[in-house]
């Protein structure tokens, strides 16, 4: 991480009225034994993962037949990509002798449960279904005609919807009206399938 995205960061926090103190510290996550010993001598509280291989969006720069080849495996094309470095980071921090918080950001609603398969799960996987909660927000408070303020929403495993079955579009905030019910109806399912 350099100093301009440390920069950054601490721009954002201040924007939350936090100050952290950041240190940028250059690490390669293929170097396990070397991260294990960053690890150990940092002794974080927590490590949040933001790595991937590569890019969701670099497949788009191939050609058209083979952009659509991989794109027909859907999630299962992206988890070696999300999941490799990810599990290497958590064999690290296993192999530290530490316990800080691991936090898990690269499409953590698969990687992770692969993790815990291996028992190096995350403590917790967070992601980008915050890019669509506004969007859902202001849908329902135009429905229903009351304040977004008067709304809370509750959104869990959004990338995980197609591996459970259901026939759900992804949602992006410029989508249609009708897009963002159909997400709804979609989440709506997926608690059903797991409440009752």
């Amino acid at each position: 991480m350099d100093r301009w995205a440390c920069n950054n960061a601490e721009i954002g926090a201040a924007h939350h009225g936090k100050h952290p103190n950041f240190n940028p510290i250059q690490v390669d996550l293929f170097e396990g034994e070397r991260t294990t010993e960053l690890i150990k001598s940092e002794k974080p509280d927590a490590i949040i993962n933001c790595t991937v291989l590569h890019t969701w969006h670099l497949i788009r720069q191939l050609p058209d037949e083979l952009y659509k080849k991989i794109s027909s495996a859907e999630l299962g094309a992206w988890l070696p990509c999300q999941l490799a470095l990810g599990l290497n980071l958590a064999k690290s921090i296993q192999d530290s002798g530490l316990s800080p918080y691991y936090i898990n950001t690269s499409l953590s609603c698969l990687t992770n449960p692969v993790m815990g398969k291996v028992g190096l799960a995350p403590t917790i996987g967070i992601g980008n279904v915050d890019l669509i909660a506004p969007a859902v927000l202001t849908y329902v408070a135009q429905q229903k005609g009351i304040d977004r303020s008067r709304i809370e929403t509750f959104h869990v495993c959004h990338h995980l919807k197609d591996a459970l079955g259901f026939d759900c579009k992804s949602f992006h905030a410029w989508d249609s009206k009708e897009l963002a019910f159909e997400q709804m109806a979609c989440f709506r399912k997926l608690a059903e399938k797991y409440i009752n």
